[in-house]
């Protein structure tokens, strides 16, 4: 059985969605957006907003419309229906924020008591760097985002 895969959202496709919305931000909260208000902005990500600008420096709806459909629209899909997927399948839907499910976090909790119990103790008939041992180890470095060494 083959489960759907869901694109990854790149930095480059969150950049563009953070600054998209950052330009209705700041519309919304000052009823005007212009170029002076972008100065935090990096060279390169206002080198993405550039076409959105009237010669007066107010922005064009109609530009920035189009940039977000035609720019923007591909990069907005993965990162709404990949944090959806992800929240679905990992988050506990009971808290405010997010939270692993339970048994993604008596998962890791129960493998950290398994390697405490197997590492000092080569007594143990699965004993220390056993297989099962190194599996463990392999699954803890993983969610610690250490480097797997085989």
């Amino acid at each position: 059985m083959s489960a759907m895969k869901m694109a990854v959202a790149s930095k480059e496709d969150l950049n563009k969605l953070r600054l998209f919305y950052q330009v209705i931000e700041a519309y919304h909260r000052d009823s005007c957006v212009t170029k002076d208000q972008f100065d935090h902005f990096s060279d390169e990500e206002l080198d993405q907003l550039k076409t959105i600008w009237k010669s007066n420096g107010e922005i064009d709806w109609e530009q920035f419309i189009a940039l977000g459909w035609n720019y923007l629209l591909t990069g907005f899909f993965r990162v709404h229906f990949g944090y959806e997927v992800l929240y679905d399948n990992c988050c506990d839907p009971s808290f405010d924020h997010l939270e692993f499910k339970p048994w993604i976090s008596k998962s890791i909790e129960v493998l950290s008591e398994i390697d405490e119990y197997l590492s000092p103790n080569p007594k143990n008939a699965i004993c220390t760097d056993s297989v099962l041992h190194q599996k463990v180890k392999e699954v803890l470095a993983l969610h610690e985002g250490k480097e797997v060494v085989s």
